[in-house]
């Protein structure tokens, strides 16, 4: 088409109105790609195919066309070369026979002002492949059709067991597809080298359900403790689905348990203060204290003084939310206990917690006198626990009027490091003597 005339704007009109352009086409399928690539590569795998995907131009009537010659003309060259270069080139050099990257069909249309004229109507994508060939990302769609497929296939060559509780056999393609999608977003994040490691894992966890070794003791090149717990859930995941087993056979490192013994009376190992033990043999330990006091953070678990200043036999590190580790401790939960948290929104989800396995404990320096007391040194929490105070049902009503005003005060939080000593030692004597009295 030669224009008759020039048409001021005529870039701008193009694709308004009528006449899309190949960028706006291949940006409206990049976002279907990135969209449904996962459902059409799980198509792909139950043999379900791709339809294929037309897409309309929106050819111009004859009277646009006159009225924006320029831009027709804009339009009908930009998909002679889009034509060019995903058509009839790569049909030519393609060894396997015809796969364009896409096929523009072209129409003949007479316009009364125009006379006969030859345009692109529609791009159509034959295929998946075709589409990734066009947006570049033919890689990216091989890697991921490539690793559903030994996904599917290590899960149908390795699940033996019966049903599993799921109602379904596991040698059933359903069954299999369905393990297979719902790993399908963790398998595609992982590089070239960590899903080849992950493969391995799984094989070697599947092979050897009992092992009872430790995570870093695997006999993979390449794989540490580290990697498996970044991946955990993702190869509990498969392992599960293969072999029905929830766990991978593999021991756990036990907790640790840090002690203090403040009174020194109350030592079980001569001139011995502090003790770390591993979970099982802290519980074991026969101990009878006349009371525990248990620290949310480690550098004032470590200032307490252990001279017998305080009535308390015994302090325990709570390490966080791993508190409720010591709370199951069969003396903890047989003596008198107190907790000592920061004055945040996690201190007190923290106490909740730990409620849960020791419901006696009692809260100290957690109230509204120690929060005011020391105001300025209130900072900012930086991520508040996002649960309302009326659910965290284990905490007294004191304690959750001092949240409900930690959150009207715009989430500040009050570290116990920041109380000072003389005011936090007379709390702790006299919430320790009040519970040895009573």
């Amino acid at each position: 088409m030669t224009p008759a005339h020039s048409a001021k704007g005529a870039e701008r009109a193009v694709g308004t109105q009528y006449c899309v352009l190949p960028s706006a086409v291949q940006k409206l399928v990049d976002t279907r790609f990135t969209r449904g690539r996962r459902t059409w590569a799980m198509d792909e795998l139950a043999g379900t195919g791709f339809a294929g995907l037309s897409l309309s131009l929106r050819p111009p009537t004859g009277e646009w066309a006159f009225d924006h010659l320029d831009a027709v003309d804009i339009w009908i060259r930009a998909w002679q070369a889009f034509d060019d270069k995903w058509s009839r080139s790569v049909r030519r050099t393609l060894p396997d026979g015809p796969q364009p990257g896409a096929s523009v069909v072209w129409t003949e249309r007479r316009w009364s002002s125009l006379g006969t004229q030859r345009i692109p109507t529609h791009v159509e994508f034959a295929s998946i492949e075709s589409m990734a060939r066009v947006l570049g990302r033919t890689e990216e769609w091989a890697r991921l059709t490539a690793r559903t497929r030994t996904v599917f296939d290590w899960w149908t060559a390795t699940a033996e067991w019966e049903g599993g509780g799921t109602g379904a056999e596991p040698s059933s393609t359903e069954h299999t597809l369905a393990q297979v999608r719902a790993v399908v977003p963790a398998i595609e994040d992982l590089s070239d080298e960590d899903f080849e490691l992950l493969m391995k894992v799984v094989q070697w966890l599947a092979d050897h359900p009992d092992s009872g070794r430790y995570m870093r003791e695997l006999p993979i090149r390449g794989v540490d403790s580290k990697w498996v717990e970044r991946r955990r859930r993702l190869v509990e995941r498969m392992v599960l689905g293969a072999t029905g087993r929830a766990r991978l056979g593999l021991r756990a490192v036990e907790p640790t348990v840090r002690l203090r013994f403040l009174d020194p009376a109350a030592r079980i190992l001569p001139g011995v203060s502090d003790l770390a033990l591993v979970e099982s043999e802290a519980a074991a330990l026969d101990l009878e204290p006349r009371g525990v006091l248990v620290v949310e953070n480690l550098q004032t678990f470590l200032a307490l003084p252990a001279d017998g200043s305080l009535p308390v036999s015994v302090a325990v590190w709570g390490n966080g939310y791993s508190a409720s580790v010591v709370a199951k401790l069969p003396w903890i939960r047989n003596a008198d206990v107190l907790y000592w948290g920061d004055l945040d929104s996690h201190g007190f989800g923290i106490l909740n917690r730990f409620r849960t396995h020791c419901a006696s404990v009692r809260s100290v320096l957690m109230d509204e006198d120690t929060l005011g007391t020391f105001a300025e040194l209130w900072v900012r929490e930086p991520k508040p626990l996002g649960v309302d105070p009326a659910h965290l049902e284990r905490l007294t009503e004191p304690e959750r009027a001092v949240l409900r005003r930690l959150r009207a005060e715009g989430h500040v939080r009050l570290e116990q490091e920041r109380i000072a000593w003389p005011y936090a030692l007379g709390v702790l004597a006299g919430s320790a003597a009040h519970a040895s009295a009573g």
